[in-house]
């Protein structure tokens, strides 16, 4: 028996305190960070730029890797796949405002503004972390 995986990728973009996120409802996952599937024979840094630019109608700058998930996805035909492979890129944007593509939508958001958002994964939360945008309240007793 063989597995089958497929690879995405996502954007990490900040600018100015806010964090760069969409939603696809008819997906129903949430505000995640714009990005998806590579297409056969895509680069990671192209399938960033392809899929921040259809999401939200801006260009990015792409850096380095930031962080990696493995998804199981045995049990969900989400990506006819086994298991799927998110790198998500850390990015800079070209320009602020937004033109996402029609039944997408996207916005700017401060850290709290996150917070209060209905849906939200916790990649989101422990990349975030991870980037130092999401600040923890930590008190002793």
């Amino acid at each position: 028996m063989s597995l089958k995986t497929a690879i995405g990728c996502r954007g990490v973009i900040i600018h100015e305190e806010k964090v760069l996120l969409t939603n696809d409802p008819t997906k129903k996952r949430g505000w995640v960070f714009p990005g998806g599937k590579m297409k056969d024979g895509e680069l990671p840094e192209a399938c960033v730029k392809r899929e921040v630019k259809e999401e939200t109608g801006i260009d990015v700058d792409i850096g380095e890797i930031f962080h990696t998930r493995l998804f199981d996805e045995r049990n969900t035909p989400t990506y006819k796949a086994d298991w799927f492979l998110m790198l998500y890129y850390m990015a800079t944007p070209k320009s602020l405002e937004l033109k996402p593509e029609e039944g997408e939508e996207a916005g700017w958001f401060t850290l709290e503004q996150v917070k209060q958002l209905k849906k939200t994964s916790i990649v989101l939360k422990t990349v975030l972390l991870k980037a130092g945008f999401w600040k923890e309240v930590q008190t002793t007793l």
